[in-house]
């Protein structure tokens, strides 16, 4: 490698040699990297802060796609195969998972601990939010404190790199603060009504900033409503007096055509994922700040 590229250098100011280790170690870096697989945007985005240069992530579901829904493909069972690391958030979000996992020994790092969420016993298609929420990304303290265990886990596959991704982690967590206390500021001087989500994905988020209770519809966006969940989310629609709705991208045809049928009613676009936006460690703090959007103009 010194050979050739001190050849193609001959005749420039720059040393050669010291130019061409240069090189040689950004190559070696790179090849140390570890390969991180990730389940939705949120969770890849938090790992690429914390993790930085030191990581390469794949993402597992990167279309518009629900997580809850999601069925692996032979090259997604391949991916989880051969990662350093699985980086998840529980079995009451991504469904397709526990299974998968339990036929691999790569080691994996669950968000949903946090809430004493196992994978034994969770198969394909056994969502269920009748205990706590899952979506545990949707409070900022939570992932500031999953970032700093994505860093822990990450120093014990990488020691040499520990005090980057505690570094990164601590970085993190500081913009984070400051996203969070603009955006309570945001609310603190709102006077805010009550807002209906198709989706019940939001409870951390509106515990959090003291916002009121959604109206939940339904537990899975993509679900197809029954006469009797129509009759169900009108009466409480009317009872709470919600003139606005948020949708989501997997939002069921049936309930946007019901929904729509009021025409006393708004309906607004929220992502819990962030489908539409740019992956990379920005993708959370440009989430938090499209839901708080959503929110602020729903509730107005």
């Amino acid at each position: 490698m010194f050979s050739d590229c001190t050849r193609r250098l001959t005749g420039y100011r720059i040393p050669a040699l010291a130019l061409c280790a240069f090189v040689a170690l950004a190559a070696s870096a790179q090849a140390q990297a570890l390969n991180i697989v990730t389940s939705i945007h949120p969770v890849e985005s938090i790992v690429r802060s914390v993790g930085g240069d030191a990581v390469t992530t794949q993402l597992l579901i990167s279309n518009a796609a629900s997580p809850h829904s999601f069925a692996l493909k032979p090259s997604h069972l391949q991916a989880l195969s051969q990662a350093d690391l699985v980086v998840w958030v529980g079995p009451g979000i991504e469904t397709f998972l526990p299974r998968a996992l339990r036929a691999t020994d790569t080691p994996h790092l669950q968000w949903g601990e946090d809430l004493g969420e196992s994978d034994e016993h969770h198969d394909h298609h056994d969502h269920d939010h009748s205990g706590p929420d899952p979506h545990l990304w949707m409070a900022p303290d939570a992932s500031a404190r999953f970032a700093a265990r994505v860093a822990e886990r990450l120093a014990e596959l990488a020691p040499q790199n520990a005090a980057l991704f505690r570094a990164n982690a601590t970085r993190f967590s500081v913009e984070l603060a400051s996203l969070d206390r603009a955006l309570s500021a945001r609310f603190d001087q709102a006077d805010a009504s009550p807002v209906a989500v198709v989706h019940n994905a939001y409870s951390h988020f509106t515990l959090h900033y003291g916002l009121p209770d959604p109206i939940a519809l339904t537990d899975l966006a993509e679900e197809l409503p029954s006469a009797r969940d129509a009759r169900r989310a009108k009466q409480a629609l009317d009872t709470l007096d919600a003139g606005c709705v948020l949708i989501e991208p997997t939002t069921n045809p049936r309930w946007l055509r019901l929904l729509a049928s009021d025409e006393t009613r708004s309906l607004r676009r929220i992502d819990p994922i962030g489908r539409d936006i740019a992956r990379g460690p920005d993708l959370y703090f440009t989430l938090l700040n499209n839901v708080a959007d959503a929110f602020s103009t729903c509730s107005d």
